[in-house]
């Protein structure tokens, strides 16, 4: 695997289904309070070597950040990887291949990324996982609730939490992220 990590890029060649992909490293605190699960990259992200570059994928993220999960990054800056570890928030992807719309992934892509991430994630106890978007949380669970702590928790007992989408009602986000907020608040919510 050959690593480019550092503190202006996250780009790695790892193999993916039997060929070598460049895509994003993975982003794990050494005590992770939670993790960013994300179905896959794009190819914008993977070229910028940051997670979330999109502009709706960074408005989802300053929504995190005004939930209390983390600080902002400086002004100017579109990289969330140093101030989410900085707060023992990691990032992960479902799927290792990077494509610019879940309809270019195959099933068994996402199955095989599912258990391997599942492993990963349960081996380092994590007990929060935050999901930007809907998809990771039915790969995760099965099944998808509306927006906020899923009713479901995963195998090994963590919480799941599905941010509104982009457009959502402004009421229906300060809603759906005070419960959130709350729920960083109180230590035995996430531990």
């Amino acid at each position: 695997m050959r690593s480019e990590r550092g503190p202006d890029t996250h780009r790695t060649t790892v193999q993916w289904m039997g060929e070598p992909v460049l895509t994003l490293a993975d982003v794990w605190p050494q005590r992770p309070r939670g993790v960013i699960v994300s179905l896959n990259s794009t190819p914008t992200s993977v070229a910028a070597g940051h997670y979330h570059q999109g502009s709706l994928a960074q408005r989802q993220l300053s929504r995190l950040a005004d939930a209390g999960l983390f600080r902002a990054p400086e002004p100017g800056q579109t990289s969330f990887e140093d101030v989410a570890a900085e707060a023992g928030i990691g990032l992960a992807d479902v799927v290792r291949r990077p494509t610019c719309a879940e309809r270019h992934l195959i099933a068994r892509e996402i199955e095989v990324g599912r258990r391997s991430l599942v492993v990963e994630l349960e081996a380092r106890r994590v007990a929060l996982l935050i999901c930007i978007f809907r998809r990771p949380v039915d790969v995760l669970l099965g099944t998808s609730g509306p927006p906020g702590f899923q009713p479901r928790t995963t195998s090994w007992g963590a919480r799941v939490f599905r941010l509104p989408g982009p457009f959502a009602p402004v009421q229906e986000v300060r809603g759906v992220m005070a419960e959130l907020t709350q729920a960083l608040g109180s230590a035995s919510s996430v531990q």
